[in-house]
């Protein structure tokens, strides 16, 4: 009676086992549980305790579930789970919400759970070769996974880039039972992949192109921080940027280290403080651009200007690195010179400032040189006029001279008529006479002073009408160089104000 009693309650606890294997298979199975309560007290605490298990495995493997769609969930990832019978993919496969979404269908009823939902999804050019090389996977021994990029339909029917990637789990005798798998919508990844390669072949032979030209005066080179060999990143410098700073070929090592160490001693510390905020201070410092000196390998100082831009990740980690190297030296050499002639225009400048002074003082003195000529001119004349007066004068004198000796002529000849009577008025007489001769030879010799002075006077006009003609034309000529330093003085300014414009 016992062992019958146990019999049919571990038959019972059989088929309770085969229910809760069939409801475990379920997509979204209930809470698992035995519900048989068996006769046996033994019995009981056995099925008491499977329930305990069956409860723990079932909080573990909703743990798991948790965490399987929020990683799915957070990285769009679409999963499958396929069953395998006797070699050939089962109808039921089990889709999450994330490969529906990445073909744009929403629930299990526009893209149900079965194998022929995702096959119909392939379109006819690509179908061959995704369905081939599934086969090969799960119907071969191997353990690489399924791993294939290819064109999917959408579900407006358009096609984007899908990425599916599997395993197959296998009984102990190799055959596959189970393939679980997962898709990826790569399609913006791909065309941005594509895009990168459509200009790295561009870059590529544009640097081909520049790789012909000596006179270049840039280069480019870059960092691929993702890229690692050991410790070192994947560093590349193109062959203008070797060249410049005379390098051929593999003498110049790609490292980070091989450009900072030519900067020159002055520049070094204040290159490598900003190239480091910049790499891992992106906001404060987004670009790095500058002008610093390094040495080339024939130990030639030259400047140089950097240009460098990075790429961060979302945690602001530098991903990638690229730079652009310029030589500047002539544009420095010619800014130097241009320093040097901005200087010279500004000595020029105030030399012409103190020559326009200058002029300007001599063309004062040269007005008040001229007034003076004027009033002395003024006083000649009137001169002149005196002299004439004062002939006037003489001229007369002299008549009455000649009178005096006229009328003494006769007083003498009257006297000898007189004979003794008239002895004293002939003493009158010659004294007259000779009154009349002095008189005659002073006013000779006054006219010819008067004549010495008139002569005089008259070459002193003359002279002084040739100074006033050049008085008259040194005032012209000094004006007009006036003039002209002004219209230098202007031109020279805006030249200095050119010359700065171009610096």
């Amino acid at each position: 009676m016992f062992n019958k009693k146990i019999h049919q309650d571990m038959s019972k606890v059989l088929d309770e086992l085969k229910r809760l294997k069939l409801e475990a298979q379920q997509e979204s199975p209930s809470s698992l549980h035995i519900s048989y309560e068996a006769e046996d007290s033994m019995m009981q605490k056995v099925v008491n305790s499977m329930n305990e298990i069956i409860n723990e495995l079932q909080d573990k493997y909703g743990h798991l579930y948790d965490k399987h769609k929020i990683v799915t969930d957070l990285n769009s990832i679409g999963t499958w789970d396929l069953e395998i019978k006797d070699g050939v993919p089962g109808k039921k496969n089990i889709y999450n919400d994330q490969f529906r979404e990445a073909l744009g269908y929403l629930n299990d009823e526009d893209f149900p759970n079965v194998f022929e939902s995702w096959y119909h999804s392939i379109p006819d050019e690509e179908s061959e070769r995704v369905t081939t090389a599934f086969e090969e996977h799960f119907s071969s021994d191997t353990s690489k996974p399924y791993d294939i990029e290819y064109m999917g339909i959408m579900k407006d029917g358009s096609k984007e880039w899908f990425h599916a990637k599997a395993v197959t789990l296998r009984d102990e005798t190799g055959a596959p039972y189970r393939n679980v798998g997962t898709l990826v919508n790569i399609h913006k990844n791909k065309l941005n992949t594509v895009r990168i390669q459509n200009l790295l072949s561009r870059l590529e032979l544009i640097e081909k192109s520049l790789s012909f030209s000596v006179t270049t005066l840039e280069g480019a080179w870059g960092i691929d921080v993702t890229k690692r060999d050991g410790n070192k990143q994947a560093y590349w410098f193109s062959p203008q940027f070797k060249r410049l700073l005379g390098y051929e070929g593999d003498e110049f090592e790609s490292s980070e280290i091989s450009w900072l160490d030519l900067v020159v001693e002055e520049h070094e510390e204040e290159v490598r403080n900003k190239f480091e905020s910049h790499l891992y201070d992106s906001i404060a410092n987004p670009v790095f651009d500058m002008k610093f000196q390094m040495k080339t390998k024939q130990d030639k100082i030259r400047w140089f200007s950097m240009l460098i831009r990075t790429v961060h990740d979302e945690q602001g980690v530098p991903t990638l690195v690229s730079g652009v190297l310029r030589d500047i030296e002539r544009e420095m050499k010619r800014k130097e010179e241009d320093k040097a002639i901005e200087n010279e225009m500004n000595d020029f400048t105030y030399s012409l400032r103190g020559l326009a002074a200058n002029i300007n003082e001599v063309s004062k003195e040269a007005q008040e040189i001229a007034d003076e000529h004027e009033i002395t001119m003024q006083s000649t004349n009137q001169a002149k006029e005196s002299i004439e007066m004062t002939k006037s004068i003489t001229e007369l004198i002299k008549q009455i001279s000649n009178q005096t000796n006229l009328l003494g002529l006769n007083a003498s000849i009257e006297a000898a008529r007189a004979g003794e009577h008239g002895k004293g008025f002939g003493v009158v007489a010659a004294e007259v006479q000779k009154l009349s001769s002095n008189t005659s030879e002073a006013v000779e010799q006054i006219e010819k002073i008067l004549d010495d002075i008139n002569t005089s006077v008259l070459n002193i006009v003359t002279s002084m009408n040739k100074m006033s003609d050049r008085i008259q034309s040194q005032a012209g000529v000094t004006e007009e160089i006036n003039s002209t330093s002004e219209n230098i003085h202007d031109m020279s300014g805006k030249l200095l104000t050119l010359i700065q414009q171009l610096n």
